[in-house]
């Protein structure tokens, strides 16, 4: 591999300074910057620490033609080396090859990089828009094989693995994550895994991909214990109103669908909505926090922010940008939490467990839900007690849970709705409260109840994702702290029941829940 330029950027706060080379290591560039965003780990408006940059190209020969890679690197200048690696795939477009591309994730990049990561902004090869997918690996084996080399003196092959010298200082560490944006987002989810796996000598550990407003493609393999983190704007109307909320060629194939069956890891999928959050949202303040967040969490462990922003909501998204108005979460927990109730009961409400889809109409394109997963379908029926007439539904489990050892109640609801009969999505939603059944283990026999909390002053009313142009069914992640139950003492609970009186109309509304279980 030869090195054909290297140019770097010296920019300091609002003044930037040009300057080309001809060797890809001689004048690596200093990069700071007045750093205005919100920063979770280090506060605000401060002078973030200086961050190197190169910028480089290299050719190969790639399905037998002589191929350009080009590509920009950023990491802290002051550091103890095996920093953790984020290679960045780019989105398609018509400048999608050319030497600046990089500039569109130049934001985006340098926060990772002040976050402590050796960032890759890698622009695409051979194909503009990744239509030429099976040589996506052989891409990121050749910008792996690089970076290793350049920066580590360490080769990393397909089947040939020679680690660094005796005594010499690694730069970057062999902890990888992902970032794909659209058609990179289908490219990492297609190939990414595989690829690093195919690398059958190198240390290498895949740890988590983050993918931002991607394309999905309809054979993307099974992904096996590896976290996936999307972000996406609910107004992307990039190529068609509703591609990015599908996959690339099967409308029925949706983002939240594939991430319930093709990984058993954490993941999430996150809707922004708000002001221009449309489809190239790489360097918005809110898809930075949210990839530093996952970064953090499984290149570093660092899972402090990724508890409080996604799984349990307690800080919100729109904090960490002034043009986002609200955040739709759902989150896939890892297979390791306490189990969901197994029985149910209900008064003046009819239930049925069955597929979330179901009932909502024959235009599947429009009306299916993005949920595969079954749910308890909640409408109003039933028989209703005369003497009592609410309406609720009540859960139980199998086995008691000690109050004392759980923090919080989670599960996912929506309100889904039948376009077809004419119904509407509804930004207002529905309301209810909830409440914990238990015993006490002193006595053992009898029931109690905590007090009620209401879901609209708790949580927000119960609706669907706000996707103005591309209307979906879909459900979102909720998380109760246990403690506004005022439980005192140690009980166990038994069950929780959900009143949805008054709230729930006759042959319109409907209410989907599911994933009801305790965090820890």
């Amino acid at each position: 591999m030869t090195s054909k330029k290297y140019c770097g950027y010296l920019f300091i706060i609002f003044i930037s300074i040009i300057s080309c080379t001809s060797s890809f290591v001689d004048e690596p560039t200093l990069y700071t910057k007045n750093y205005e965003s919100v920063n979770i780990e280090n506060g605000f408006n401060i002078f973030a620490p200086i961050v190197t940059t190169h910028t480089f190209e290299f050719e190969e020969v790639l399905d037998g033609a002589t191929e350009t890679f080009r590509g920009k690197n950023y990491y802290p200048t002051n550091n103890s080396g095996n920093l953790p690696l984020i290679i960045i795939l780019h989105a398609d477009g018509l400048q999608g090859d050319s030497e600046d591309y990089h500039l569109q994730y130049e934001t985006l990049a340098v926060d990772l990089a002040l976050s402590g990561f050796f960032v890759l902004s890698a622009n695409r090869v051979k194909s503009n828009n990744y239509q030429d997918e099976h040589l996506a690996p052989h891409v990121i084996r050749e910008y792996i094989a690089y970076l290793y080399e350049h920066y580590n003196n360490e080769i990393i092959l397909d089947n040939l693995y020679t680690p660094p010298p005796l005594g010499q200082f690694s730069l970057i560490g062999k902890d990888v994550m992902f970032i794909g944006h659209s058609a990179g987002g289908r490219a990492i989810l297609t190939y990414s895994k595989s690829t690093i796996e195919s690398l059958e000598q190198s240390p290498l550990n895949l740890k988590a991909l983050g993918l931002i407003a991607p394309t999905i493609p309809d054979d993307m393999p099974h992904q096996g214990n590896l976290p996936i983190f999307i972000v996406q704007g609910n107004q992307d109307t990039d190529g068609n109103d509703c591609n990015h909320f599908g996959s690339v060629v099967n409308p029925l194939s949706y983002k939240v669908s594939l991430l319930e069956e093709k990984t058993s890891a954490a993941r999430a999928y996150i809707l922004f909505k708000g002001y221009q959050f449309f489809h190239y949202i790489q360097n918005r303040n809110a898809t930075i926090e949210v990839l530093k967040i996952v970064a953090k969490a499984f290149l570093k462990s660092q899972t402090q922010d990724l508890q409080n922003y996604i799984v349990l909501q307690e800080q919100s998204l729109t904090s960490l940008d002034a043009q986002l108005s609200d955040s739709y979460i759902l989150y896939w927990r890892p297979n390791n939490i306490l189990p969901n109730p197994t029985t149910h009961s209900a008064i003046g409400l009819s239930v049925l467990y069955g597929p979330s889809a179901q009932h909502l109409g024959i235009d599947n394109s429009i009306t299916k839900s993005l949920n595969l997963a079954n749910s308890y379908r909640i409408t109003r029926g039933g028989i209703l007690n005369v003497k009592n007439p609410s309406r609720s539904v009540t859960f139980s489990f199998t086995n008691p849970i000690s109050v004392t050892g759980i923090n919080y109640l989670h599960f996912r609801a929506g309100e889904l709705v039948n376009q077809d009969i004419g119904e509407l999505h509804s930004l207002v939603g529905i309301g209810g409260k909830v409440r914990l059944i238990y015993n006490e283990m002193i006595f053992g026999s009898g029931y109690a109840t905590s007090e009620w909390v209401d879901l609209t002053t708790s949580i927000g009313n119960i609706n669907s994702l706000d996707i103005p142009f591309c209307p979906r069914n879909s459900m979102r992640s909720y998380t109760i702290p246990v403690s506004i139950f005022n439980v005192v003492g140690n009980k166990n609970v038994l069950r929780v029941q959900f009143d949805f009186t008054g709230e729930i109309v006759e042959g319109q509304d409907r209410v989907y829940l599911n994933d009801i279980y305790f965090l820890q």
